[in-house]
């Protein structure tokens, strides 16, 4: 069993790596002009008193294709933010069993934001959306946001992959056993909250701390700070108001978040 988790994890991981290098080094171009257009727009404003027109709409789109092209090459580096203080005690075994959990969570995540940007995207076609100033169809920069996603998955699933075959190596000491009941704890989790939520209604007030527990264990997991905020904000417009506005937080915010233009200053 390693063995054939090794030989199917290891090649996809290479592949995957290889293509989210080369997104990312369009990403870095892009930046490159991103500054560009700033810094002409700020001369021409005080300079010559004429702006880029549009300049604002520019660095926006831009702004979705460098962070969705950069997802997955973060990733490969293991370069997202993350708390290591916990997971960092455990043994080396005990530590692939979290990662393998994390990655879990975060796949099935990014799977759901790939599939919500593509409904984005066939939305925003269908009503020809564009932007306001250079009328700028939005809809490619959705399916950006809808690739960068899904090649966030393949790498996980390449970790998944690295992963378990670690846990499956070798043999289990007495103390890595705390970890797998820690993740059997978290895994009741979802299951009873939509139970109860099926039940009866849920008081806001519970789902919140619920919540706010549930983000503090992922955090101590090691699981990328971006990837929990995520998670528990779908989680907790899921089981307050229901799945169609959980999914709709998925669908929206990625997009409207990455094309912030405060993040281009």
């Amino acid at each position: 069993m390693p063995g054939f988790l090794t030989r199917t994890g290891t090649p996809t991981a290479k592949i995957v790596a290889a293509l989210s290098r080369r997104v990312h080094s369009l990403g870095g171009i892009i930046l490159a002009l991103m500054m560009l257009v700033t810094a002409v727009d700020v001369m021409g404003r005080y300079l010559l008193n004429r702006p880029i027109k549009g300049a604002s709409e520019l660095n926006e789109l831009m702004l979705i294709v460098l962070v969705f092209l950069g997802l997955a090459f973060t990733a490969t580096q293991k370069g997202h933010v993350r708390v290591e203080l916990i997971i960092s005690q455990f043994s080396e075994k005990g530590q692939a069993l979290i990662e393998t959990f994390t990655s879990l969570l975060g796949l099935a995540l990014f799977f759901v934001i790939t599939w919500q940007a593509v409904v984005l995207a066939v939305t925003q076609r269908s009503r020809d959306l564009t932007t306001s100033v250079l009328f700028i169809p939005v809809f490619p920069f959705a399916l950006i946001v809808a690739f960068g996603s899904g090649l966030l998955v393949l790498v996980l699933i390449g970790h998944l992959f690295e992963y378990l075959g670690q846990v499956v190596k070798g043999a289990w000491k007495t103390r890595d056993w705390l970890i797998p009941a820690l993740i059997l704890g978290l895994l009741v989790v979802v299951p009873v909250g939509w139970l109860v939520r099926s039940a009866a209604d849920v008081n806001p007030l519970t789902v919140g701390l619920a919540g706010m527990g549930l983000m503090l264990v992922l955090l101590f997991l090691g699981m990328p700070i971006g990837f929990v905020m995520a998670l528990i904000g779908f989680m907790g417009m899921f089981f307050v108001v229901g799945p169609d506005a959980g999914l709709t937080i998925l669908r929206t915010v990625p997009y409207t978040t990455a094309s912030s233009y405060s993040l281009s200053v």
